[in-house]
């Protein structure tokens, strides 16, 4: 349970990563096991792991729509192209809501807009950012 601050004890947050680092070697493993292949060569006579099976765009959008995580996608002008359900859970705003809509103004505190597009430009230009 978190403090009085929101934030977890050390102890149940080493657990929650532990778990996470377990759930991920699960799905790792899964997504091997489905490729039918470890390990495949492809045209040039590379080796391909999983994440060379072709899937179909409906395939990805079931993939993305399926995620326990909220997942927002926007293009290089920073207009909402893509927003799954756990978006509309977390940021109350329901799909047809947000396409189209500029990521920073349904993501962002209106005192930080000047930042974040600073960073989407910088991110356009595909320049390094963190923070």
């Amino acid at each position: 349970m978190a403090n009085k601050n929101g934030v977890l004890p050390t102890k149940e947050l080493l657990k929650k990563i532990h778990d996470l680092e377990q759930s991920h070697a699960h799905l790792n493993h899964n997504t091997s096991a489905t490729s039918g292949a470890d390990d495949a060569t492809d045209d040039d006579g590379g080796v391909s792991g999983p994440s060379a099976v072709k899937l179909t765009e409906t395939q990805y959008l079931n993939i993305l729509q399926s995620m326990g995580q909220s997942v927002h996608i926007f293009d290089l002008n920073g207009h909402i192209i893509y927003w799954n359900r756990m978006a509309e859970n977390l940021y109350g705003y329901s799909t047809s809501e947000a396409l189209g809509e500029t990521a920073y103004e349904l993501l962002v505190d209106s005192n930080d807009y000047t930042l974040a597009e600073a960073i989407l430009q910088r991110t356009a230009k595909r320049e390094n950012w963190s923070g």
